[in-house]
């Protein structure tokens, strides 16, 4: 039997989008790309549709990642 309460699935709450993080750490949406870009594999990044445009999102890992980048 399986028990849904033991699985562990990413809610929107532990996500966080570009623009979101950039304003938070207090830098520009570019700086946030940038560090992504060469950190990540884009092809392994989840994006959002927001607005009709498309956005990255992190989870916490990947944004303490791009945080503690230089």
């Amino acid at each position: 039997m399986n028990d849904i309460s033991t699985e562990k699935t990413i809610t929107t709450r532990e996500l966080i989008t570009t623009k979101e993080l950039a304003e938070v750490l207090g830098v520009d949406v570019k700086t946030i790309q940038r560090a992504s870009a060469k950190l990540f594999d884009p092809s392994t990044l989840m994006t959002r549709v927001i607005n009709g445009g498309k956005s990255k999102v992190f989870n916490e890992a990947q944004a303490t990642a791009i945080r503690l980048s230089p």
